[in-house]
């Protein structure tokens, strides 16, 4: 998505896919999830924006570089490059349901990364470049 259309998503609600580059590999602290290798390349988070701001305010928040840390992905991005997001407007939770067919397409990893207030594996999903 392109910055404008972003702007244009006001408060609309749904799911979110946002790819993030990682330029070199590295071990990255994920708070209490404690340290993780990261290899090099394109990393895949899914998650939703159903609250307040809806998927403008979320892939805004996702976009930047400094941010408070409040989510697992927020230690990635601050290391990484945004690359885009995909978006779905529902107003049906169907973020497991996309993450788990991601899981079956992508490499996991790291496990529990996004998903500690669910049953998913992960919500967080690589691939190489």
């Amino acid at each position: 998505m392109e910055n404008s259309e972003i702007q244009g998503l006001n408060n609309s609600k749904g799911i979110y896919i946002c790819i993030f580059k990682l330029d070199f590999e590295q071990d990255i602290n994920v708070g209490k999830m404690g340290l993780h290798f990261f290899k090099k390349g394109f990393y895949l988070y899914v998650g939703s924006a159903f609250g307040g701001g809806g998927l403008k305010a979320r892939i805004l928040r996702h976009s930047e570089k400094s941010t408070k840390i409040h989510w697992h992905i927020d230690y990635l991005k601050s290391l990484s490059s945004f690359v885009g997001c995909y978006i779905k407007l529902t107003d049906l939770t169907e973020e497991h349901k996309t993450a788990s067919h991601l899981s079956e397409l992508f490499e996991i990893p790291v496990k529990g990364f996004g998903s500690s207030d669910c049953k998913c594996s992960t919500h967080l999903f690589y691939q190489s470049y």
